[in-house]
């Protein structure tokens, strides 16, 4: 199900699994946007869960800022390995196939890209409970990249939130994407293919 304060716009043959929810429009069907569930454009307006994201993502901007600053050497790849809790000072670029397992949060000033076939995984030690990526810039995923959770029952997620604006604050090109994105300024953009869980 999916609830925008603006509009739903699909194309390509877009779909969405449940109900659509838009203060705004809805795409109408016929090759651009198919709704398995009812839609409901015209929907009143409804106060998003965050809606103070800079007092909400401070203390996760903290405790990502313990496990110590790194401005350079931000491009991450076939290597994989560990990240977080951490600040990133810098655009991060998590890319080249690597398999990247996320150990807490995650703060970055600049933009979060993850691209060429690399993953990120909440370590499954976090169990039902989830993890925190604040992103100050834009956020996009290409390349057959994914985010994933746990393997706990019920599962525990990570949740990547955009202070973004711009109109391409969260970009999602193609892969399966089994995680929390979080907008609430910006525009979230999904193509490819994407599905969401």
């Amino acid at each position: 199900t999916v609830y925008s304060n603006a509009n739903i716009n699909g194309n390509g043959g877009a779909e969405i699994n449940g109900d659509a929810y838009a203060v705004g429009t809805i795409t109408p069907e016929i090759w651009n946007l198919y709704v398995t569930g009812n839609k409901y454009p015209g929907s009143p307006l409804v106060e998003m869960p965050i809606s103070d994201p800079a007092a909400w993502s401070q203390p996760w901007k903290d405790a990502a800022a313990t496990g110590g600053t790194q401005s350079t050497n931000c491009t991450l790849g076939w290597q994989g390995g560990n990240i977080g809790p951490k600040k990133y000072d810098c655009n991060l670029i998590l890319n080249g196939g690597g398999q990247f397992t996320m150990q807490g949060p995650i703060w970055v000033t600049g933009n979060l890209t993850i691209t060429g076939g690399a993953d990120l995984w909440l370590a499954d030690s976090f169990g039902s409970n989830e993890s925190v990526v604040i992103v100050d810039g834009k956020v996009s995923f290409a390349g057959g990249s994914e985010v994933h959770a746990t393997t706990a029952n019920p599962k525990g997620y990570i949740l990547i939130g955009t202070n973004s604006t711009a109109s391409d604050a969260l970009t999602v090109t193609g892969g399966n994407q089994s995680g929390i994105f979080y907008v609430l300024d910006g525009r979230a953009n999904l193509s490819g293919g994407v599905n969401m869980t």
